[in-house]
């Protein structure tokens, strides 16, 4: 009974197959530790077996985290951009963190529709590297939680690039 098209399988549907709780199959897909192995282990197969995957927007809903970083590169042809972002998603997945990337390609309002998804999609956070021409976007969301590395468009505060920043980033969003 694997998933089919676009159609979700749900934590009830995995219960109705194993016999358990809904509450007993959450536990055991998040691995909690009052749950013997043998249990977690026949959970995690049948829902592996029916095709569950995890709903992170209704888990981000009921704990106030999604753990997605957004990352909004300017260009992500640039060479150094792209070892940004791989030195960023490895930082982001040793702390159990995913990173989605947008590219804004030097375009202002690519940039503001990215910062405005990010948001949409309740990220806990964002990086920044702004496009040389995005300094109205920049002042129109200076007060959203994120860092900036990079250019430092006037009358706003930057981060310096280079592994500070990815210090500095994770420091904020991980505690470290």
């Amino acid at each position: 009974m694997k998933n089919k098209g676009m159609q979700r399988i749900t934590l009830r549907e995995v219960a109705q197959e194993t016999g358990f709780s809904v509450n007993t199959i959450s536990k055991a897909l998040r691995d909690a530790p009052d749950l013997s192995a043998q249990t977690k282990r026949l959970i995690q197969d049948a829902a592996k077996r029916l095709g569950y995957v995890a709903n992170n927007m209704a888990s981000a809903l009921r704990s106030g985290h999604s753990n997605v970083l957004a990352l909004i590169i300017s260009d992500i042809s640039n060479p150094f951009f792209g070892i940004l972002c791989k030195e960023i998603e490895q930082q982001a997945a040793r702390h159990g963190l995913t990173v989605i990337v947008f590219n804004t390609e030097e375009d202002p309002e690519k940039e503001d529709r990215a910062i405005r998804t990010a948001l949409s999609q309740s990220v806990d956070g964002f990086l920044l590297v702004p496009s040389r021409n995005g300094e109205e976007t920049l002042r129109e969301h200076a007060c959203r939680p994120g860092e900036r590395p990079g250019r430092r468009p006037p009358g706003l505060r930057a981060l310096q690039t280079g592994r500070s920043v990815l210090r500095l980033c994770f420091r904020s969003f991980c505690g470290i």
